[in-house]
């Protein structure tokens, strides 16, 4: 398994600054393009795969678990408990948008797509609404990320179950948000 911390010179870190991150990534691009080096014994594809991986917490999380923590992986758990009643609140919103979509796609006027026009701005709001909560969620549990991280690496086994939760909310949350996101554009 390719070590993607090492291979982009990073510290294998729960947390890894956004913007030093892609400014090293762009230094490792400029050094090792094929164009421009064709020889330099790394391969360009793998560099541009590890900072897809790392920039993203969630999978960085998975690959830091995947390289320190290999034994503790596992199959995908329940919904954490503090997330059920939003995951109730987005079940419904998409469950209102597929019937919506159903019923835009049975419209045959203009005017039988008129008259749906209220229950899709309603629609449109809810899940923009839901959108922002899931942005709030998602920046207040990296938040937790980046203050874990400030114990890293100190005792690792003391924070694998902080870590371990940070990660499976992390999943559902951004799950969520690429949904919601995609219904929303559908509507906009």
């Amino acid at each position: 398994m390719t070590d993607y911390f090492a291979l982009l010179d990073q510290p294998r870190r729960p947390w890894l600054d956004p913007e030093a991150l892609k400014e090293h990534f762009h230094k490792l691009t400029a050094a090792h393009h094929p164009d421009l080096s064709p020889d330099t014994g790394i391969d360009f594809s793998s560099i541009t795969a590890g900072y897809q991986l790392l920039r993203n917490p969630k999978t960085r999380l998975r690959h830091l678990f995947e390289l320190e923590f290999p034994d503790t992986l596992s199959e995908a758990k329940g919904i954490p408990s503090d997330l059920v009643d939003s995951f109730m609140q987005i079940a419904s919103a998409l469950a209102s948008f597929a019937n919506l979509v159903k019923k835009l796609g049975s419209a045959q006027s203009p005017l039988a797509k008129a008259l749906l026009a209220t229950e899709q701005s309603a629609v449109l709001s809810q899940l923009l609404a839901i959108s922002e909560n899931l942005v709030r969620e998602e920046n207040s549990i990296l938040a937790e990320l980046r203050q874990l991280d400030a114990s890293w690496p100190g005792e690792k086994s003391a924070l694998l179950d902080p870590l371990a939760q940070i990660a499976q909310k992390l999943s559902f949350l951004l799950k969520w948000s690429d949904q919601i996101r995609e219904a929303i554009l559908r509507l906009s």
